[in-house]
């Protein structure tokens, strides 16, 4: 008895489960999920408090946030490999230290301006953030 009634359960879940990505999705072919596409990357956050930043597939996404004058932005790596967001030069400079797979830092920013940051591993990776008043 107890078997049904938790066969009945799971399947009453697996049922809605799926009804609520059908009614979630489009026709378009979904991205693949370990590739953030250079859209996303690309595309510019709005200016807020905060900001979050994801490391994966050795990009930095989305590839440039906007925040206000005292805002954190987190940058967390999803990467096996170690990443670091580093500005060496200019107005602020700042150095997140090693982040490893699956640890997030945080900056703040205090001063208006954009600030482009890389890896310090991975030169080819960028990112900026602008900083509004």
């Amino acid at each position: 008895m107890r078997i049904s009634a938790l066969a009945a359960t799971t399947l009453a879940a697996t049922t809605l489960a799926a009804a609520l990505i059908a009614g979630c999705g489009s026709d378009a072919e979904p991205a693949s999920p370990t590739a953030p596409s250079s859209e996303a990357a690309d595309a510019a956050a709005p200016a807020s408090g905060e900001a979050a930043v994801k490391i994966e597939d050795f990009l930095f996404a989305p590839k440039a946030v906007a925040v206000e004058t005292g805002a954190e932005v987190s940058f967390e790596n999803l990467d096996q490999a170690p990443h670091t967001a580093t500005i060496a030069q200019g107005a602020m400079k700042f150095d997140t230290g090693t982040i490893e797979k699956g640890e997030t830092e945080s900056v703040t920013f205090d001063k208006p301006g954009t600030y482009a940051y890389v890896c310090l591993f991975h030169p080819y990776m960028k990112g900026t953030v602008t900083v509004k008043r």
